[in-house]
């Protein structure tokens, strides 16, 4: 599944996640952006976080079985690449963060994936997706 998000630029920038899937924004003009995904997912969840600018990848977040983070940088002009993966009882973390440069028109994507069945299930977990124009 793959959707088109409209965030508001001058208030909300924020989009709630609560099912798999890929979710696009189109800058609409050129600068740095920051974006953020944090996801709060039950215990044993596979959930994966991909970034992407223009399909091309920027990050894979940390998950339950691989805590240490993936990342590829897409070019001159990417800023820093922040993840985290935390697990309490009942409740796991996963949080994951980019900065890019980016010309108008640029799509930036989040994707959410898991091979475990439950998360394919509608509200099974919640994640917030912030698009924001500038640096963390």
């Amino acid at each position: 599944m793959s959707t088109t998000i409209t965030l508001d630029p001058n208030n909300n920038r924020s989009q709630i996640l609560n099912q798999l899937g890929t979710y696009n924004y189109t800058v609409p003009s050129a600068g740095m952006y920051t974006i953020t995904c944090n996801a709060n997912v039950r215990a044993a969840s596979g959930l994966i976080i991909a970034l992407a600018q223009n399909s091309t990848a920027i990050a894979t977040s940390p998950t339950p079985t691989s805590p240490s983070l993936t990342t590829t940088v897409t070019g001159a002009g990417t800023g820093p690449v922040t993840a985290s993966y935390s697990s309490q009882i009942g409740q796991e973390n996963i949080n994951l963060s980019s900065t890019v440069t980016c010309a108008a028109g640029d799509v930036l994507s989040a994707t959410l994936s898991s091979s475990v069945a439950h998360d394919s299930k509608l509200n099974d977990f919640k994640a917030i997706l912030n698009i924001r124009p500038g640096t963390v």
